[in-house]
């Protein structure tokens, strides 16, 4: 557990008889749970015992206020918006009154506590239908800009789109040019329901042939001019360039003759077609591209053509294509494979001061190029602004007593809120510095991350990679044999050290473990499994992870390139591109086709040399070994994996 901060003069003391430290934490989060069920009774027993200055009062105050909705009045939530000023909770209740007032029609009310347009798209949608009563000229642009998206809407829009019909405000005609933004989004279901709701013929018909245009754009070819021919033509054309690139460049001439297409059009069909040529490889249309990209300065698309050419060892063609980069784009990752691809074309001699460039770089293109050459990886860290910290003013010390509080009671998302709120709203480098120095001193590693990332200090690496977790990463490197730094880089990366993190896919926890293989590996290891419970107590979490990535290494011989790949990707997907695959370390990393897992593998053992720094007068690790480095990665290297196709107990 996290233990309260206690801070000289600050509001931890609460008021007398109140209940202070680890104790008021426990309360609170007591009273907070009462509140969240509604149970007032037991919420007023325990604020009593908090006193009447606890620092988290608000909290409290935020759901006896949310269940006042909508029946509160404006004044009420206004009155609890400024007094919380230099809190989440603002932007919270304010968020949700516009949501509780829109929900019920409550238009006046709303506008009251919406000074400024909401940002999210259902708060824009109600404060926009409130506006129709009150500054319907401002309000019908604000609607049009809602009505003309691309892909489905919220619920919350509903309402206003109905009342902008009924007023002729939405016609054909833009519910056509909706249909158009649909096209491009491609959402043919939002096609299908726009042209259900148009009522005239001669927009049925223009909206039928975008309709047969989505299911076969190929039929661009025999489109005549007429009403919205050359927006039709240029959708379908975009379409064609992704679904067949080469046969949209062949008929782009024609149509463009026939219909008159602006140049700007051709130009996005182009490059369209340019970019899925690219990434697919399409071999038939190599000699285009070539063509096209050595009169184009688009960085994507020229470094996913170096890609290709790495991927399929053309060495001649790296060269040529980095040689095509900007200057301010090279970097360690593109000096590094310059020197590569001078080293391969038997000019050693030239490649070195490209290797030696690259190694300046703390990356892990620039630790590879490091290690190459044999010199100590360059990490390039910010010594502090101050030889001591600047001293936590009361603002400071009020967030950090907040946090603290938060932390014990078991609230880290509102904790991190608290934390992030202070960064993105107030300047102040010195207290920046102290509230970073203050997270690494209290243990509070992902919001010592955060600091360093707020206040944009990235060369600060005893903020962006504290020491995190020590204790558990020694236990479960001696129970499962893997090296701790490893195991500490990849919770860096997955969750950057929040216990809580959850990704959109379902990850939980320091090492984002998904439910089925937390689940499964907590069988393995005897751990009962209770959820949330399990994957979010850090000691577990690193021990379910551990054993996993314990077992991944095993099924790929001690490789860390492959099992880092295999615990992002899965595997059964790192096994096929080993069987695809006949290439030096290196080549196979760039090829890996997917990007997340492509820059996850060099992130993880980037951090790990960079996590090293903490091993007290020890050399940095070495990024890779050398069984690593040497062999190629090809099927070959599949016979030492097979018997490992399911995972081990």
């Amino acid at each position: 557990m996290f233990g309260v901060l206690l801070l000289p003069g600050s509001l931890s003391a609460g008021t007398a008889g109140a209940v202070t430290g680890v104790e008021a934490s426990a309360v609170f989060a007591q009273a907070l749970t009462a509140a969240r069920n509604g149970q007032w009774k037991t919420v007023e027993s325990l604020e009593k015992q908090l006193g009447d200055d606890f620092p988290l009062q608000a909290y409290l105050d935020y759901h006896r206020l949310r269940v006042q909705l909508p029946k509160a009045s404006s004044r009420s939530v206004n009155a609890y918006i400024k007094a919380n000023a230099d809190s989440p909770l603002a932007d919270s209740m304010r968020r949700l009154a516009i949501e509780k007032y829109g929900q019920h029609g409550e238009w006046k009310s709303l506008l009251a506590v919406a000074p400024d347009v909401p940002a999210s798209t259902a708060s824009r949608c109600y404060y926009t239908q409130a506006l129709l009563y009150q500054e319907p000229e401002q309000a019908y642009p604000m609607a049009r800009d809602l009505w003309l998206h691309g892909d489905s809407l919220p619920p919350a829009c509903d309402a206003l789109f109905r009342t902008l019909k009924d007023n002729g405000y939405i016609d054909d005609e833009l519910t056509w040019q909706r249909m158009l933004l649909a096209y491009r989004h491609g959402s043919p279901g939002l096609m299908r329901y726009l042209r259900s709701e148009i009522r005239s013929d001669s927009w049925q018909v223009t909206a039928d042939t975008l309709l047969r245009l989505y299911q076969s754009p190929a039929q661009v070819k025999d489109l005549m001019a007429g009403r919205g021919h050359i927006a039709m033509a240029t959708a379908a054309l975009y379409r064609l360039a992704e679904k067949d690139p080469v046969h949209a460049l062949a008929v782009l001439p024609e149509v463009s003759a026939r219909l008159f297409l602006p140049e700007s059009d051709q130009d996005e069909i182009r490059y369209r077609a340019a970019w899925f040529s690219t990434i697919r490889d399409l071999p038939e249309n190599r000699q285009w591209l070539d063509s096209y990209l050595a009169q184009s300065d688009d960085l994507p698309l020229l470094e996913h053509r170096i890609r290709r050419a790495i991927v399929e060892q053309d060495w001649v063609g790296v060269e040529r294509w980095i040689q095509q980069l900007p200057d301010a784009q090279r970097s360690a990752r593109w000096h590094y494979w310059h020197a590569r691809a001078l080293e391969s074309t038997q000019r050693a001699d030239a490649a070195k001061p490209y290797f030696v460039s690259a190694a300046q770089e703390r990356s892990f293109w620039g630790f590879l190029a490091a290690q190459h050459m044999g010199m100590a990886p360059s990490l390039n860290a910010q010594v502090p602004m101050h030889a001591v910290p600047p001293a936590l003013d009361e603002k400071s010390q009020a967030l950090v007593q907040r946090v603290s509080l938060l932390l014990e009671a078991g609230e880290r998302y509102h904790a991190r809120e608290e934390w992030l709120f202070y960064f993105r709203h107030r300047g102040d480098e010195g207290q920046h510095e102290a509230l970073a120095q203050t997270a690494v001193r209290q243990d509070w590693p992902h919001l010592a991350i955060d600091a360093a990332l707020q206040s944009r200090q990235h060369d600060r690496l005893d903020w962006r990679f504290p020491l995190a977790y020590e204790v558990e990463f020694a236990a479960a490197e001696s129970k499962y044999q893997v090296d701790r730094w490893l195991l500490m880089a990849l919770a860096r990366r997955e969750s950057a050290f929040n216990a809580q993190a959850a990704s959109p896919v379902g990850a939980q926890g320091l090492m984002q473990l998904m439910p089925g293989t937390a689940r499964q590996v907590a069988t393995q290891v005897g751990v009962p499994y209770r959820g949330l419970d399990t994957v979010h107590n850090p000691g577990l979490n690193i021990a379910l992870g551990s054993h996993y990535l314990a077992g991944l290494l095993k099924r790929y011989n001690g490789n860390r390139v492959l099992a880092l790949a295999a615990y992002n990707a899965g595997p059964n997907r790192v096994d096929r591109w080993l069987e695809d695959a006949n290439a030096p370390m290196d080549v196979f990393i760039e090829s890996i086709p997917f990007y997340e897992t492509r820059e996850y593998v060099q992130a993880v053992l980037a951090y790990r040399v960079i996590l090293s720094r903490h091993r007290t007068g020890q050399p940095l690790l070495a990024l890779l070994d050398d069984a690593e480095i040497r062999p190629p990665y090809s099927a070959q290297m599949l016979v030492h994996y097979l018997s490992f196709r399911v995972f081990p107990g």
